[in-house]
């Protein structure tokens, strides 16, 4: 952070979750944490990593949704020290024998350490 910096706000959204396919369930929402006034300390390097969509892990003609990704703002230039962050949604279940498709997981929640 630049000197005179000492507060952030912030908004994290994670990845949603990806829909089944064949007539599956949609995926869950990628989960929201936003906040005003977030501590930070002068000439600190901070890295935010934004979460992406889950895909289709298709097996044969069915598939299931996969999980989004968490997104995550940490100090220094890795994921390691993880100071806020944002879970991914899980991915929706595949269509099961011609039936009706299942729900998605549910969205993510947040954190803060």
């Amino acid at each position: 952070m630049p000197d005179g910096i000492t507060t952030i706000d912030y908004l994290l959204i994670a990845g949603g979750g990806g829909g089944g396919n064949n007539g599956g369930g949609g995926g869950g929402a990628g989960g929201v944490r936003q906040g005003v006034g977030y501590p930070v300390g002068p000439n600190q390097l901070y890295t935010a990593l934004i979460g992406a969509g889950g895909g289709n892990i298709s097996v044969g003609p069915v598939g299931r949704g996969g999980n989004g990704t968490n997104s995550v703002i940490s100090t220094g230039n890795t994921a390691n020290a993880i100071l806020l962050s944002a879970t991914g949604g899980g991915g929706g279940a595949t269509r099961d024998g011609g039936g009706q498709g299942y729900a998605g997981g549910s969205g993510g929640g947040g954190g803060i350490s």
